[in-house]
């Protein structure tokens, strides 16, 4: 598998929350958790946004996917995104440019929410065999360094995920659970095989359940548990007793 791996804004791409890309321009990233092999992703149009990342429609090579974007630095607190747009973020978390002090929480944080990202792609690895089903296929996750336009920042991390893409979610589709009544079984379906695999999503969400015609997927897992850690046992029930009562 190579080291190097080019991520490039297509001609599409609008900057989000968390990337201030160059249009055409490629950046090289390198692989964490990497089963493609392909070399290159394209990010095309901004999807939407979660609380820590951007999605955007990207192409893997010629596969389309989802990536999901996520600066750790900014995901630590939304505020810092307004101090580094502006020029105010410092690079050490000491004083800003109107000489007032800044605390260092988001870099502090830095490794909490890479960490976060990193036991996602772990999970949809481990979750291999309900890949294409009741899970995206999962593609890689790649670390890269990009230029800032803030001289107080002169440069930050970016982490890239790129997943299947499977639809939309169930929120677009409905206002609430009442609504879903005719996905409660693929609902239960997709929790129990999950269950089975020995994982708890614990975030039961409309917009973590995602619809393509007849398929019913679950994304995002980072707040996941696995058997064997701590809480993953009254996670389940939890899990399993809120299922019972959205899908009844």
């Amino acid at each position: 598998m190579s080291t190097a791996f080019d991520i490039v804004a297509g001609p599409t791409f609008r900057p989000g929350r968390r990337a201030e890309l160059e249009r055409g321009r490629p950046y090289v990233f390198e692989p964490l958790v990497a089963p493609s092999s392909s070399a290159k992703l394209t990010l095309l149009t901004l999807r939407g946004q979660g609380r820590s990342y951007d999605v955007y429609h990207a192409m893997l090579g010629n596969t389309p996917v989802v990536a999901k974007i996520c600066d750790p630095w900014l995901a630590a607190g939304e505020q810092q995104l307004d101090r580094r747009r502006n020029g105010s973020a410092s690079a050490n978390g000491a004083t800003n440019e109107e000489g007032e002090e800044e605390d260092d929480d988001a870099d502090a944080a830095v490794p909490d929410r890479r960490a976060a990202m990193e036991r996602e792609a772990r999970l949809y690895t481990a979750l291999q065999g309900l890949q294409g089903s009741v899970v995206p296929r999962f593609y890689g996750l790649w670390r890269g360094t990009c230029p800032s336009k803030s001289p107080y920042r002169p440069d930050y991390e970016l982490l890239v995920m790129a997943v299947e893409d499977v639809g939309e979610s169930l929120q677009a589709k409905v206002r609430d659970w009442a609504q879903a009544k005719e996905y409660a079984d693929a609902i239960r379906a997709a929790y129990d095989k999950l269950h089975t695999a020995g994982i708890v999503h614990n975030d039961v969400n409309l917009c973590n359940i995602m619809v393509s015609g007849p398929r019913l997927s679950l994304v995002d897992f980072e707040g996941a548990l696995r058997t064997g850690e701590a809480e993953f046992e009254d996670a389940l029930k939890a899990e399993q007793g809120m299922l019972a009562q959205v899908t009844a």
